[in-house]
């Protein structure tokens, strides 16, 4: 099997488990004298891991599109598309990944009851934790491994990733 065949069937994977993750988050529900986090303001959205499930959703799709492009349409699109890919891979993508899967896993490893407190285990199974925390690690590295990507200025993109960051925080 070619590298492009695993790339496509990993990012086919990843998307199903990132919409798996994001309709497993949305529609959670955990009693209110449990945890009030998720029924106050702003629900799912409010958590890092929220939105990381959509960036990281997003890059698969585009990384799909580049991979059908490459094979399918005009060199011109094709490499439009893979600058699409590849700036948002560098400038959202991979910092945003990289850190929700760290931050929350070196967090956990310190003291769970920081992240995640062990009464929420009923509601958040094991396989759902790694879904959420542990995939996005896998798919952002395999992604940087697997397929070269072209690197746009350092200020554009701390430029994008600091109006991501903004814009989680303003939330």
């Amino acid at each position: 099997m070619s590298l492009k065949a695993v790339r496509f069937v990993a990012h086919c994977g990843s998307v199903l488990n990132f919409i798996y993750s994001i309709n497993f988050q949305w529609n959670l529900v955990i009693p209110k004298d449990i945890n009030d986090n998720r029924s106050s303001f702003g629900g799912a959205w409010k958590f890092l891991t929220f939105w990381n499930l959509w960036v990281q959703c997003l890059m698969s799709i585009f990384c799909l599109l580049d991979i059908l492009a490459q094979e399918f349409l005009r060199k011109h699109f094709a490499s439009r598309i893979r600058f699409v890919r590849d700036y948002y891979f560098t400038s959202v993508g991979f910092p945003v990944g990289l850190f929700v899967g760290l931050m929350f896993w070196g967090l956990w490893w310190i003291n769970r009851e920081l992240v995640m407190p062990k009464i929420m285990d009923p509601y958040i199974p094991v396989y759902v934790n790694h879904m959420l925390h542990s995939t996005c690690l896998f798919i952002v590295l395999f992604e940087l491994f697997s397929s070269p990507h072209s690197y746009s200025s350092r200020i554009r993109g701390l430029i994008t990733t600091s109006l991501f960051c903004v814009a989680y925080l303003a939330w």
